[in-house]
């Protein structure tokens, strides 16, 4: 079970993500590698900064790991 958990993170990880079509990973868009994106960041993405607020889930300005997933999650036919 751990082994399956691992590969599955490992994968998302490797596979990148997209969002609404766009090859831009989390890791791209967060510039200055803090490990969260902010509002300026997001810019680099057209649907990540149009999609804001639905994307910032606990309104706390600005963009974690999960809440990325969690929009991808909610567009999975955008993506390529």
């Amino acid at each position: 079970m751990k082994k399956t958990i691992t590969l599955l993170l490992a994968g998302a990880f490797v596979a990148g993500t997209a969002v609404a079509g766009e090859t831009m990973g989390y890791e791209e868009i967060d510039a200055n590698g803090d490990g969260l994106i902010s509002p300026d960041e997001a810019q680099s993405s057209q649907t990540l900064s149009s999609a804001w607020e639905r994307a910032d889930a606990n309104a706390d300005g600005v963009v974690d790991q999960s809440e990325f997933s969690a929009l991808e999650a909610l567009e999975p036919a955008a993506q390529e």
